[in-house]
């Protein structure tokens, strides 16, 4: 079976004169980067990285082709030619071995039989570069319950990682470390006005300059987090709703302040915890909440759907299969609720254990 980079050239021949019906094209990059461009009759894969690291990068075929009508064509050899891309990959022994690219590669040849698969070199980015008349672009569609909503909101898109600067995860909210916290210039360039707190021992370096919510919380299997997310969002609230921008950050920057912002971001922006955890780690890909605050997530996720605040999760899943989408560039928005309280926290300073 070959495995081997294939221009836009090529890609863009087979699209022009062959069409879907023998070949199927995957789309590797997560939920976000699909729904802002993609190639016609592409296949978004649904691979949360949580899955990737519990199965040390094996992909199931049902996470690679989502679609069951395409997943059996697929089974039964009715595709003589499948098609995957990432972002901007142009040679595949380069590639992370934790990419979804090689993950997709690896995992096809492990479960069905392909006479040729082939990966884009340089992705769709070099597509996009080369062919935009070609590529797809779609909004998602929203229940009306959500659209009647007030304020939408743009989230950020994604962009090259600057590890020395915070990541902006939502309008006016920054994920970072304990050394972004500690640079004032940095803090006053960006235009922070508050800064959040999550550790058990950081500095709250500037009491004077910005406005502070301490969390003294631990990273390890006991600590209770989930208890301050009400508080937290209210801290945030208060600060993004008086045009202020708000720095969240623990030590590395990697479990407590993510943990935080994954809750925030389900919160306002009916987001999956799936969703809304590749939404962060485009931005910043070292995250890692530790096993303990990944269960409180999956907790305040069931949650957020029991009492429906979800429900644009699975209709956005699902939207973006939907054939002749019109090729619009709309970006891709979500509707909020505006709580009608407010609480400014100065200080939570108590270290937080769960309840034996």
């Amino acid at each position: 079976m070959e495995n081997n980079g294939v221009s836009v050239e090529f890609v863009a021949n087979i699209i022009k004169q062959n069409g879907p019906e023998h070949v199927l094209i995957l789309d590797s990059r997560p939920f976000m980067r699909f729904n802002e461009g993609h190639l016609p009759e592409a296949t978004n894969i649904h691979c949360p990285p949580i899955l990737k690291r519990r199965s040390n990068g094996f992909i199931p075929l049902v996470n690679i082709v989502p679609c069951e009508a395409k997943r059996n064509k697929l089974v039964d050899g009715k595709y003589k030619l499948v098609i995957v891309y990432d972002d901007d990959t142009s040679e595949l022994s380069l590639a992370k071995k934790d990419s979804n690219l090689f993950s997709v590669l690896d995992s096809m040849t492990q479960q069905v039989s392909v006479p040729r698969l082939y990966y884009i070199t340089g992705g769709y980015q070099k597509f996009q570069e080369c062919y935009p008349q070609l590529c797809i672009a779609q909004q998602i569609l929203l229940p009306s319950f959500l659209l009647s909503l007030p304020t939408p909101v743009v989230l950020p898109s994604p962009r090259r990682e600057a590890r020395n600067e915070p990541a902006e995860i939502f309008p006016h909210v920054y994920l970072g470390d304990s050394g972004h916290a500690s640079q004032k210039e940095l803090l006053k360039r960006i235009g922070f006005t508050a800064i959040l707190n999550v550790s058990s021992n950081c500095v709250n370096h500037f009491p004077t300059d910005f406005e502070y919510m301490t969390i003294r919380v631990c990273d390890n299997s006991t600590a209770d987090l989930s208890s301050w997310f009400d508080a937290a969002f209210n801290f945030m609230d208060s600060i993004t709703e008086n045009d202020g921008k708000v720095l969240v950050h623990c030590h590395a920057g990697v479990s407590r302040s993510v943990t935080i912002c994954l809750a925030y971001l389900m919160f306002k922006s009916h987001l999956s915890l799936d969703l809304a955890y590749e939404h962060v780690r485009d931005r910043r890909s070292i995250i890692d909440p530790n096993l303990n605050f990944m269960q409180q997530l999956r907790r305040y996720e069931s949650e957020l759907r029991v009492s429906h605040s979800l429900k644009g999760c699975s209709q956005a899943e699902r939207s973006f299969s939907s054939p002749g989408t019109p090729n619009t560039n709309t970006k891709i928005t979500f509707s909020f609720p505006t709580p009608n309280f407010k609480l400014t926290v100065a200080n939570a300073s108590t270290p937080l254990v769960s309840p034996s």
